[in-house]
């Protein structure tokens, strides 16, 4: 079967380290070992697969822009149900996050909002946030151990409270070299800052989350170039 070039784009661990990583434009996830080996493609048929996320029983739940269902696979790589069909905006539920409860996805579909849809009951659940955002696509979202949900928006990552409630902005603006497309969004393992990628200038920045300060600029694109 030909394939197309690949597009990566989320990527997640599993318990055991393993990575996954999936491709949005052949509709597979890949799988790599601890050690970075490639394991073969875990999972195949999805139609532009964006997100993944495990559940804490090692299932890999993947969100898919081309279609507004969530795709459940069990460890050995079987698809074993979808969720849906989701209510969607412009795209299908292309970035999704589990909550603590195991059961409510929220997800963005590149609007000014973020919903909600709980798998253990298949109810499409009320959106998340009060207002709308300001910015005009949502994309990666993050939940935060205290139930604060943390989203990049473009030109801004925006954290709001457990309520829905918007609580506080890291500007675009304030970034050196960020050209408003805020499109990645990865907790740091110090739980006091987070990482945030600018898909147009290749910037990735790390923020502290209660000060907002900027911590740290990796710039990709030259890392790239020079090997």
């Amino acid at each position: 079967m030909e394939t197309n070039e690949p597009y990566t784009a989320g990527s997640a661990f599993d318990a055991s380290g393993n990575f996954y990583v999936a491709d949005d434009i052949n509709g597979t996830i890949s799988k790599y070992s601890p050690t970075g080996t490639f394991d073969g493609t875990f999972a195949s048929g999805l139609t532009n697969p964006l997100s993944l996320v495990f559940d804490s029983q090692g299932n890999l739940y993947v969100g898919q822009q081309g279609t507004p269902y969530i795709a459940e696979f069990n460890s050995s790589g079987q698809n074993i149900g979808n969720f849906g069909p989701l209510t969607t905006g412009e795209t299908g539920d292309d970035w999704i996050a589990l909550s603590s409860d195991q059961c409510t996805f929220y997800y963005t579909t590149e609007t000014d909002v973020i919903y909600r849809y709980n798998k253990c009951t298949n109810t499409q659940l009320s959106t998340f946030n009060v207002a709308p955002f300001t910015g005009d696509d949502a994309f990666e979202l993050q939940i935060l151990p205290n139930g604060n949900v943390l989203v990049a928006d473009s030109e801004s990552d925006i954290m709001l409270d457990p309520n829905g409630n918007v609580i506080g902005s890291y500007s675009c603006a304030s970034l050196p070299g960020c050209s408003d497309e805020l499109f990645a969004i990865a907790l740091d393992p110090d739980g006091l800052s987070f990482w945030t990628g600018d898909t147009a200038s290749g910037n990735v920045y790390r923020i502290d989350i209660a000060s907002g300060d900027l911590l740290q600029t990796i710039d990709t694109r030259s890392r790239i170039s020079s090997g």
